[in-house]
């Protein structure tokens, strides 16, 4: 058994881009047509409409109740939608809305500017932090100033997107929601930003249906917005419905190219690396080619990117530079270009450029532990552990919580055979975030070095905690499989593996004759004309009393259905081969015959049938070789 998987110590170093292969599903666009068209839906809301449809273009019986509620409350009467209100001028932008009388005079825009401008900066700069207690502070600080541009002007949708993005990220997913629900409430229900973050929640919450309603509310009230098309996109290709994610940022391209300065760059590159993923190079260059050429495009790091990693597998190595050369000319701090363009220069060969590159890249990105695992990696690689274990650490001195590493940390530790510093890696990394899905890793790096070693119930314990902690970490409630779980963590310790597989399975008979039923045809029902291996239940009542010290009439049953003097006759039967071999079992294996010294083989040889010994054979085997075996009976 390998410690680990090599790849496995690269979880974490993302690059992203279309180097994955696409998985195949019923869904799959590769047995569709190519076509890329689909009628553009109406979005026009006629004036004269049932007024049980929403001003802002959402019906109500369209979305979830909770959704529906938040929508009727800004519907205006049957009577306002036969003109042009007051409302309607103020939702076109060609008046703006007056205070109520009496009401307080509102903030100056420029106020709440400036302080989103300081949240801002102090969220970057926790980010850049090496300090734990520093970048505290300053999240709460940032935290504190975008509740304190809720109170100044509620009405203001950047506060509650860029607030709830925070929630999500420290998992508080029920504050995210009443945030969002008021900011859709406060704001009309008319900002896209709002209802397509609340989507993004959704999603990432395992909510999908609810997800899919939040981002077409979304695109109902503003159809070019294309961040909403894209998540809405990356939704349905994570569900497996990549026709349907094609769809939907084809339909979102259309629409967004109506409006000058829209977020086209997304869709591009979300379908650029979809059909690269599907193998359609010429289509995905196509899309990385028509996204680039735009004034906005060109300054987008996604979309060189992409294009930079779809290159690296069509073998022009200049070609690549050029579009990560690009890529960094749009940001120069971006980590997945220099993850990127690092890995592929070492898969070059081009250590020293690979080397440059992830070091260029944790200098401008200080507090960013994935960059400084590669770099590790790369360094281990070389054999400068020592270089590697450095590095290490300032990984997790800039994100103790950062999984990935004490995983890769502790694998490097094992393989150089400093087994007790691997462990407490391991252990520590479990205690920096114990909910954390990714402890899946550690535990499964953790198992692997404990089977290596020989501690194989240590080992089965930590391969059940890391399916364990990967089945909680599906979108279902915890435990909600029952029994099923259960087996699968069982399935996972016997095979030490993340994802327990079960082939073909065989069907094992053992049979013996036993000369017991010939010295004593009472202890059988059927001693002449009954069944293979009549009087292996005496047998297996001797090996387990001289196993266990029980005595005879304690283990002994009616087998075959015997009478009462059947079964007197089976305890004394039992009795006297306890007797005779009274020696052999209290010198555990020594006397003649060969063989280990094993209690349990030692009790197999004085008071075991053949058909035992050889189910004995057939369970350690499978152990060995990390086989499922389901036994039934006494016997077995």
């Amino acid at each position: 058994m390998v410690l680990v998987p090599p790849a496995d110590l690269w979880r974490g170093v993302k690059t992203r881009g279309p180097a994955e292969k696409a998985c195949s599903s019923a869904g799959s666009p590769s047995s569709q047509s190519t076509r890329l068209t689909r009628p553009v839906r109406r979005r026009a809301v006629d004036a004269s409409a049932s007024s049980a449809r929403s001003f802002w273009g959402i019906a109500p019986g369209q979305l979830a109740p909770e959704f529906s509620s938040l929508v009727a409350q800004s519907t205006p009467s049957a009577r306002s939608l036969g003109g042009d209100t007051g409302v309607e001028r103020v939702a076109r932008g060609d008046e703006k809305q007056q205070p109520a009388p009496g009401s307080p005079p509102k903030t100056l825009k420029i106020n709440v500017d400036l302080l989103l401008w300081r949240c801002r900066t102090a969220r970057i700069q926790a980010r850049q932090s090496l300090d734990a207690e520093e970048r505290k502070t300053l999240y709460k600080a940032a935290e504190d100033g975008l509740r304190r541009c809720l109170d100044l002007d509620p009405t203001d949708a950047r506060a509650y997107v860029v607030l709830g993005k925070a929630l999500l990220q420290q998992k508080r997913f029920d504050e995210a929601r009443a945030l969002y629900q008021d900011g859709c409430l406060n704001t009309g229900n008319s900002n896209a930003y709002i209802w397509s973050s609340w989507g993004w929640l959704e999603s990432k919450t395992g909510n999908i249906d609810r997800a899919r309603k939040l981002y077409d509310a979304a695109v109902v009230v503003d159809s070019t917005h294309a961040c909403a098309w894209h998540k809405w996109g990356m939704l349905e290709k994570k569900q497996g419905n990549y026709t349907r994610a094609r769809d939907l940022w084809m339909q979102g391209l259309q629409q967004c190219r109506r409006k000058e300065q829209a977020q086209n760059a997304y869709l591009y590159n979300a379908l650029g690396c979809m059909a690269a993923q599907l193998g359609r190079v010429g289509e995905a260059r196509q899309w990385f080619s028509e996204g680039t050429a735009s004034a906005e495009g060109a300054s987008s790091v996604a979309l060189w990117q992409a294009w930079g990693v779809l290159e690296t597998g069509q073998g022009d190595p200049s070609v690549v530079r050029y579009l990560f050369g690009k890529a960094l000319l749009a940001n120069p701090r971006s980590r997945y270009v220099h993850l990127a363009w690092a890995l592929w220069e070492r898969k070059q060969g081009n250590w020293m450029e690979c080397q440059a590159l992830l070091r260029k890249g944790c200098l401008l990105n200080p507090t960013d532990p994935a960059l400084f695992q590669a770099w590790a990696l790369v360094e281990k690689q070389a054999g400068k552990f020592n270089r590697a274990r450095a590095l290490f650490e300032r990984g997790l001195k800039a994100d103790p919580g950062y999984l990935y590493l004490w995983q890769a940390y502790g694998v490097m530790e094992a393989e150089l055979g400093n087994l007790d510093r691997a462990r407490q890696l391991f252990q520590e990394g479990v205690w920096a975030d114990p909910r954390s899905a990714n402890t899946v890793f550690i535990f499964h790096a953790w198992g692997s070095l404990e089977w290596r070693t020989g501690n194989f119930q240590t080992a089965r314990e930590l391969f059940r905690a890391a399916v364990r902690a990967k089945m909680d970490a599906l979108a279902k409630p915890a435990g909600s499989l029952g029994v099923l779980e259960q087996l699968a963590c069982r399935l996972a310790a016997l095979q030490g593996s993340l994802s327990p597989q079960i082939g073909r399975a065989c069907l094992l008979v053992c049979g013996a004759d036993h000369g017991v039923t010939a010295a004593r045809p009472e202890i059988s029902a059927f001693p002449r004309v009954g069944s293979f291996s009549s009087g292996n239940t005496t047998s297996a009542a001797a090996l387990l009393a001289a196993l266990t010290g029980a005595a005879p009439e304690d283990v002994c049953g009616r087998g075959t259905g015997v009478d009462d003097a059947g079964l007197a006759a089976k305890v004394a039967a039992v009795r006297e081969a306890l007797a005779a071999n009274a020696g052999l079992l209290a010198g555990g294996g020594g006397g003649g015959g060969g063989g280990g010294g094993s209690a349990g083989l030692t009790a197999l040889r004085a008071v075991g049938g053949l058909e035992l010994a050889a189910i004995a054979g057939a369970v350690l085997e499978a152990a060995r070789l990390g086989i499922a075996l389901v036994v039934d009976g006494f016997i077995s």
